[in-house]
C-alpha cells in the first residue's frame, strides 16, 4: 500500500461500514499490513462499486509501477475508404 489521502482513508471507512458492518480501525490500518490488508481484500468481495472502486484506488495507490497494467485500445484505421463526416445538411 502507498502513501493515500486521508479523505480517501475516510470514504473507506464510511462505505466499508455502510456495505459490511465492519468498522475500521484507522490507527491499526496504517500500522498493521496485514489488517490493512484483510480489510481492502474484505472490500473487494463486496458487490458496491464504490467500495470496490476505493479499496483498488488503495491497494494501487497512485505509483505507476504498482498500478495494474491497463489494456492497450485497439486502433481501427480507413483502408482506402471514404469518411463520412457530415450529415445531410453539411452541418
Amino acid at each position: 500500500m502507498t502513501q493515500t489521502d486521508p479523505q480517501l482513508i475516510a470514504r473507506f471507512k464510511i462505505h466499508l461500514r455502510r456495505v459490511t458492518g465492519v468498522s475500521l480501525n484507522t490507527h491499526r490500518f496504517f500500522e498493521d499490513a496485514d489488517y490493512a490488508k484483510s480489510m481492502i481484500d474484505r472490500a473487494e468481495e463486496e458487490n458496491d462499486e464504490t467500495l470496490v472502486t476505493i479499496a483498488v484506488q488503495l491497494r494501487y495507490g497512485t505509483d505507476d509501477d504498482q498500478r495494474p497494467p491497463t489494456p492497450t485500445p485497439t486502433v481501427r484505421t480507413n483502408s482506402g475508404e471514404r469518411t463520412y463526416l457530415f450529415g445531410a445538411r453539411g452541418g
